[in-house]
């Protein structure tokens, strides 16, 4: 078969800890972790302290989330493309000196391809 191998969509997962990689998001993590340390070592009481930290923190869970979804969506949409465009691009063959149509991975050594103007832009 002329057929590429499809790829496989990166889990979910992955897609997350390419996300939190960014610089920005690792800065506000570690800015976060220390903001939450500071309030609860330096205050005597602390009830409330680490309500910044953890609001920042939170920020880039949501950012991680959404962006992780947004990615995984894309590779869905772009599958879902490609096995549209491979089912509806037929090329017309003479084969066995019978014409027919047969998609672009079916295609052998020895199949005259029949070629117009109109089908020279697929």
């Amino acid at each position: 078969s002329n057929a590429m191998e499809e790829k496989e969509f990166d889990s979910f997962l992955k897609l997350c800890w390419d996300a939190v990689q960014d610089f920005v998001l690792v800065m506000l993590t570690v800015m976060g972790i220390v903001s939450i340390l500071i309030e609860v070592s330096m205050t005597d009481e602390c009830t409330t302290c680490y309500i910044e930290g953890a609001a920042i923190l939170t920020s880039v869970c949501i950012v991680t989330f959404v962006t992780a979804g947004i990615d995984y969506a894309k590779q869905g949409a772009i599958a879902k493309l490609h096995e549209s465009l491979d089912s509806k691009n037929l090329k017309l063959v003479t084969r066995n000196g019978k014409q027919m149509e047969v998609k672009d991975a079916d295609v052998v050594v020895g199949d005259i391809l029949n070629v117009n103007s109109h089908n020279l832009a697929s």
